[in-house]
């Protein structure tokens, strides 16, 4: 949960919310105190609350009213939520004090502490969240050993390709802070024709929503080096091709010479990663 003068952001699983009974009772605490603190929110008779669109809003709202009718009970007060159209509109409406309380992603997060100027301050998260990383692959000739012998360098053109437009903001905000290497489709990455660009290196982590995924990675060129994330979320009607085991979704990848794979358990699921050429 983050506090931004008098407004308020509470960061929480992608699943069904009241799974998370530690959380709740430490945000519930966090966010009363909170309150209890600002004149402007004891004024109110409603608790607003939105969230970065990841789904449907008609899938959103079901998710969120458990919470809702949760906090309705703990605070003493009405809890609204009302869904947003896209990335940008949920860090503004925080931003202009339209809503209490966000759920943010790591980005959002980020562009919405700039835009407050730095009064956006994270209360809660999962647990899984303290462990996620990011890994730089840099080719053995680069002269790349860690993160110091990357200064000054810059990335060649990244492609950000994907059918929900509004994760396009990630690329716009990006460019405003580097080189404007950064460029966005909304196409289908499966009609696009990869073999025009140099020595590319492919990054996709949805493979559950293909089912027909493998076979699409055996066409990409032999030059490619080709990064696959999927899942074993098999309970998400969306989800169309899940695994598993990590050995499962290794063979199912179309690649055929596999460098590096592994797996990480999260709240939900376990996601698996594949790293090779085909």
């Amino acid at each position: 949960m983050t506090q931004a003068s008098d407004t308020y952001w509470f960061l929480t699983p992608n699943s069904e919310f009241l799974d998370m009974h530690k959380l709740l009772s430490s945000f519930v605490c966090a966010l009363t105190l909170a309150i209890s603190a600002m004149t402007h929110v004891q004024a109110q008779t409603t608790f607003r609350v939105t969230t970065i669109p990841e789904e449907a809003a008609t899938e959103q709202i079901r998710k969120f009213t458990p919470l809702a009718t949760y906090l309705e009970k703990q605070l003493g007060m009405k809890v609204q939520f009302t869904p947003v159209t896209d990335y940008p509109a949920a860090v503004e409406s925080l931003v202009n004090k339209k809503v209490e309380l966000v759920w943010f992603g790591g980005l959002t997060f980020v562009q919405a502490s700039i835009r407050s100027g730095g009064k956006v301050v994270p209360l809660a998260q999962r647990e899984e969240d303290t462990k996620f990383q990011s890994v730089f692959i840099a080719k053995t000739n680069s002269g790349i050993k860690g993160l110091a012998d990357m200064k000054g360098k810059f990335l060649d053109i990244v492609t950000n390709i994907d059918i929900d437009e509004s994760v396009h903001a990630a690329s716009s905000y990006l460019n405003s802070v580097t080189k404007s290497t950064f460029r966005t489709s909304n196409r289908d990455v499966r009609k696009l024709s990869i073999e025009k660009y140099n020595k590319p290196i492919v990054i996709d982590t949805i493979v559950e929503h293909f089912t027909d995924h493998g076979e699409w990675v055996k066409t990409l060129p032999k030059k490619a080096m080709i990064v696959l994330q999927g899942n074993d979320m098999f309970d998400v009607p969306e989800h169309v091709n899940c695994h598993r085991t990590l050995e499962e979704f290794v063979a199912s990848c179309g690649l055929n010479n596999i460098i590096w794979s592994g797996e990480l358990n999260l709240y939900k699921c376990t996601r698996y990663m594949a790293i090779g050429t085909t």
